[in-house]
């Protein structure tokens, strides 16, 4: 349920039409913006979730998404806005901070009349919140020079509450004006922000587009990321631990550990979970997606996964879960519970009594298993029990339970052939406590192997698509949705 917030106010702030040529008078070109309208990739079926975003970086905040019209508590395709919307529009998500996202355009072919003040910009979009609320989007175009100096910008909404009437609504929003001389790209920002109490930001936007008076420049054409930097692995192993911020682990006195994993090895340091709670994680890096899941629950779906890919490529998998008691046990037993391992989600593995063979304990499976590569998977899930992967028992407890665990997969001969994968992560960080920061979300992740640079820091922001992106490349498997074929995979510190 989204929190009612109180009512703020913002100036619309608009360029100012700075040739004596009428914009009305030229002959615009196409839209330059890729994916203004959010209809290219998956949108989240709940709102809750976030999605991978083609043509636009996340530049800050938790989780922003794409939501389709009448999605439940969302916009409708009869809600007031564009007559011309499509199926999505953007959403600022439910990490409950500012968030925002970015697209630079190319103008630099129209670079002589743009010397001369010649070319003319029109900016536009619908901008939009929710009931009463205050939350609500803005776009900045900043107008950029060759070497990326800001010369002016032009700012469209923000649209609040009062212009809204208080009820959930897009208004359409507009600029234009000369690009100033010098100008060789366009940046534009896109911010939904969060204006008091709630954990859902409401500031929405669609059909954003900016066109100008010269027909030589064309808007790009969008594909999907060259995966081209991982190395081909034999062997790639997952481990999420729990409800941690990165800092309550990198550089951390509870967690030795990963913290000596993170100097040794590489540590992406702006990735991000996507969703609260954990489950809706689990999911997405096994199934692409969230698969409409909003909360921790045991109800299975129907969905391709990475089980199935791996065995399309004829490959060898297994689900290591800590204090199992039997092979393909399901319910409870002391700390451990089924939903430790996220495949009982899936009818056609937990429900498959042929695959729900290879979801084992984890002692003595994992240390037999790697006495030989021809015995050791090609992908495997680690799970630790509900008191050691922190949240349970705590940091300092799931700090030593994995050195311990660990030990006999990173001491064995598999590994020692130095074609291996681990990734260790986070499902999701330690919730409200982060929200303050403007930080949310934001959680450890660590690439243990020999072919990964030695104290290397991942700079970009990367989130739970890109992992699943990353392990499809490294074992040559095809995506399962949108979102993992649209997000890249981790592209720096390998070695």
């Amino acid at each position: 349920m989204k929190f009612i917030q109180f009512l703020g106010l913002a100036t619309i702030a608009s360029s100012v039409l700075a040739s004596p040529v009428s914009v009305s008078k030229r002959a615009f070109g196409p839209n330059l913006v890729a994916n203004g309208d959010f209809e290219t990739g998956d949108a989240d079926t709940t709102g809750y979730g976030a999605v991978t975003i083609p043509g636009w970086l996340v530049t800050s905040g938790g989780t922003p998404t794409v939501v389709s019209y009448g999605t439940s508590g969302f916009p409708s395709s009869s809600t007031t806005g564009p007559s011309n919307r499509g199926n999505n529009f953007f959403a600022g998500g439910d990490a409950g901070v500012d968030v925002s996202i970015s697209q630079t355009l190319n103008v630099a072919a129209a670079a002589t009349n743009i010397d001369s003040n010649k070319v003319q910009y029109s900016f536009s979009a619908w901008l939009g919140g929710y009931s009463t609320q205050s939350d609500q989007a803005k776009i900045v175009a900043t107008f950029l020079d060759a070497n990326g100096k800001n010369l002016t910008a032009s700012t469209i909404g923000p649209v609040t509450a009062t212009q809204r009437g208080l009820v959930t609504k897009f208004l359409s929003q507009s600029a234009t004006g000369t690009l100033p001389s010098g100008t060789r790209s366009v940046k534009l920002d896109v911010y939904s922000s969060i204006i008091s109490a709630g954990t859902y930001t409401d500031g929405y936007v669609d059909n954003i587009s900016f066109t100008i008076s010269d027909t030589s420049v064309k808007p790009i054409t969008l594909s999907p990321p060259a995966n081209t930097n991982v190395p081909k692995f034999d062997h790639v192993y997952f481990i999420f631990m729990e409800n941690s911020n990165y800092n309550q682990i990198i550089g951390a006195s509870a967690a030795p550990y990963l913290t000596s994993l993170s100097q040794k090895y590489t540590t992406l340091v702006n990735h991000y979970a996507l969703q609260h709670p954990s489950d809706p994680n689990y999911i997405a890096v096994t199934a692409g997606s969230t698969l409409g899941k909003t909360g921790d629950d045991n109800v299975a779906v129907s969905a391709r996964n990475i089980i199935d890919s791996l065995e399309d490529k004829g490959l060898k998998w297994r689900v290591y879960n800590d204090n199992m008691p039997s092979v393909c046990f399901k319910g409870t037993s002391g700390e451990y519970w089924q939903d430790d391992a996220p495949f009982y989600y899936y009818n056609d593995v937990g429900g498959n009594a042929t695959r729900c063979q290879n979801i084992v304990p984890m002692v003595p499976y994992m240390a037999n298993d790697h006495k030989s590569s021809s015995t050791a998977p090609n992908y495997a899930f680690l799970s630790a029990d509900d008191c050691d992967d922190m949240e349970g028992c705590g940091i300092a407890d799931g700090d030593s339970w994995l050195e311990n665990r660990l030990a006999p997969l990173l001491n064995s001969t598999v590994w020692a052939e130095g074609n291996s994968l681990l990734i260790i992560s986070f499902d999701e960080d330690a919730g409200q406590s982060s929200r303050s920061s403007g930080d949310s979300q934001r959680v450890a992740t660590i690439l243990v192997s020999p072919k990964v640079k030695a104290g290397c820091q991942a700079k970009t922001r990367y989130n739970h698509y890109n992992l699943l992106s990353t392990v499809n490349a490294a074992l040559g498997l095809e995506p399962l949705t949108k979102n993992d074929l649209w997000a890249q995979t981790i592209q720096e510190c390998w070695a």
